[in-house]
């Protein structure tokens, strides 16, 4: 099989699992309105193209650890589906081990929402996708319920960006949602 057979294998399973992820979303009422208003299918095109990173991780999450290790990294990331989909290529020069990964952005039109995807060569795919929509000045949040060490957590990834930086976060909740820690950053500047 070719790196681009197993490349579209790996899109298409992901498509299906990001659709069956966005039928089980249930957005609030204020989200719900945007979500009909507007068409988001080209919101993650600010991720497209070369990146260098900053990365700010804590060495152990929950319950509220303040260690964290700082490392750099690249991005590359390209359009699939005229912006339907954004395939994410990572490297996290994480000392001791660095991380190759990537990250599948699929839009859905008929919910307009975003899942996202995350897969590593070393632990494989995350089968359960952050799930959320991006608003029209292109700050997003995705979630998503999720075990972290066999304790169940919620998951939320926060996105905002300008022409030329970007900036991830994500955080987990062991509380329904109520408190959030933040447990990895990425600042993304432009290459």
């Amino acid at each position: 099989m070719t790196r681009m057979t197993s490349l579209r294998m790996t899109c298409f399973a992901l498509m299906l699992l990001a659709q069956i992820a966005a039928s089980s979303f249930v957005a609030t009422p204020a989200t719900q309105q945007t979500l009909e208003r507007r068409d988001g299918q080209h919101d993650f095109d600010f991720l497209l193209g070369n990146w260098k990173l900053e990365n700010r991780r804590v060495d152990y999450p929950l319950p509220d650890s303040h260690r964290w290790t700082a490392f750099g990294g690249t991005s590359s990331a390209h359009a699939l589906w005229n912006g339907r989909a954004v395939l994410e290529v990572v490297r996290f020069d994480e000392p001791g081990h660095p991380i190759d990964g990537l990250s599948l952005h699929f839009y859905d039109g008929r919910s307009r929402l975003w899942s996202q995807y995350w897969a590593t060569a070393r632990s494989g795919l995350s089968p359960v996708p952050n799930v959320g929509a991006l608003d029209a000045a292109g700050t997003g949040v995705l979630v998503d319920r999720e075990n972290y060490e066999g304790k169940p957590v919620m998951s939320r990834y926060r996105w905002t960006h300008t022409r030329n930086t970007a900036h991830w976060e994500q955080a987990f909740s062991s509380d329904g949602g109520r408190t959030w820690e933040t447990n990895w950053t990425t600042d993304y500047t432009r290459e």
